[in-house]
């Protein structure tokens, strides 16, 4: 194991900030095609995690808010007024015609911007255990 110096750590400051991505292409199944998600700042992303309960209907509408959220082709008012969506986050579901796993396996991907290597689990995954 290395003992890590304070050179190291400084160094790490500027490395971080470049090697970070802040923009990933996410795949859509339904739409078979990539849409284009930023990583939005940190607390944001903490404050759509808090809404995830202990229910697949909780986590399922935080991971549209995260998608809408992060991907700026959702926020478009045409789109939005064009699937009659009362909620701007509604739209994702509506687009992606409800497909529960791809929903949640492009939320997982978006993720990924956050650190590591994991993503997030698929809700259903914790219902079967």
């Amino acid at each position: 194991m290395n003992k890590v110096t304070l050179e190291q750590l400084i160094a790490r400051k500027t490395q971080s900030k470049q090697d970070k991505p802040m923009m990933k292409e996410i795949y859509s199944e339904e739409l078979e095609g990539t849409i284009l998600a930023k990583k939005l700042p940190l607390e944001k992303f903490c404050d759509i995690l808090d809404m995830e309960k202990e229910t697949s209907e909780s986590a399922f509408k935080a991971n549209c808010m995260l998608i809408y959220q992060s991907c700026e082709i959702f926020h478009n008012t045409e789109l939005i007024q064009a699937y009659g969506c009362k909620e701007p986050y509604e739209v994702v579901r509506a687009v992606l015609n409800d497909n529960f796993w791809d929903i949640s396996t492009m939320a997982a991907e978006i993720s990924k911007l956050y650190g590591g290597k994991k993503s997030r689990k698929n809700p259903g995954e914790e219902l079967k255990n």
